[in-house]
């Protein structure tokens, strides 16, 4: 069984319609994640005023490459791209969640 751990999301405007909005994600380093959204924005620095480069979509998979980069409702993530260049960014946390679920 997987170690889990709560990541609460910020209180930024996309958390205003749902302050209580929380992930459950794996403790574990390199575990696999899923976007549960229609359209999940990457950004360079967890700040949703960044402006995203690319958005995922529901149902693609990502790892935490490294589980110590997670907090205040951000999380650090690995993307496979189709050309097979991986894409490290930060996504919200609330946008993911494991095959735990």
């Amino acid at each position: 069984m997987t170690a889990l751990i709560r990541a609460h999301a910020d209180s930024g405007p996309a958390a205003a319609t749902d302050k209580t909005a929380v992930a459950t994600l794996p403790a574990t380093t390199g575990a696999a994640l899923h976007v549960i959204h229609a359209k999940a924005p990457l950004r360079d620095s967890p700040d949703a005023s960044v402006a995203p480069h690319v958005h995922l979509v529901q149902g693609d998979e990502v790892t935490l490459p490294d589980r110590s980069k997670a907090g205040d409702g951000w999380l650090k993530v690995r993307y496979a791209a189709k050309s097979g260049t991986a894409i490290e960014r930060w996504i919200r946390a609330d946008d993911m969640e494991t095959d735990a679920h």
